[in-house]
């Protein structure tokens, strides 16, 4: 989806869209749902970065324990995000 359909979407549309941009915790999406229109990506993946040290310490630890062991159980059972495997293949 690009900036613009972010921008114009309904908040459950902008939120599906993000879900998946901070390991499974959709709640960074709609935190920053309202504050759109975003300028751009960057303005975008601001907002949505500082969402996590601003959540409570219970969301933060959810958001790690959520975050895929990439050499283990998830990734040999192929259950990681393609978001995930997307990275992991960036870093090798």
């Amino acid at each position: 989806m690009h900036l613009e359909q972010l921008n114009a979407a309904n908040t459950d549309d902008f939120v599906a869209a993000l879900a998946t941009v901070y390991e499974r915790s959709p709640w960074v999406a709609a935190a920053v749902a309202s504050q759109r229109p975003f300028a751009s990506l960057a303005a975008l993946n601001a907002a949505m970065a500082a969402m996590v040290p601003a959540a409570s310490p219970g969301q933060r630890l959810a958001l790690i324990e959520l975050h895929a062991d990439l050499g283990g159980k998830a990734a040999r059972a192929g259950t990681i995000t393609a978001e995930s495997k997307s990275e992991q293949d960036r870093a090798c």
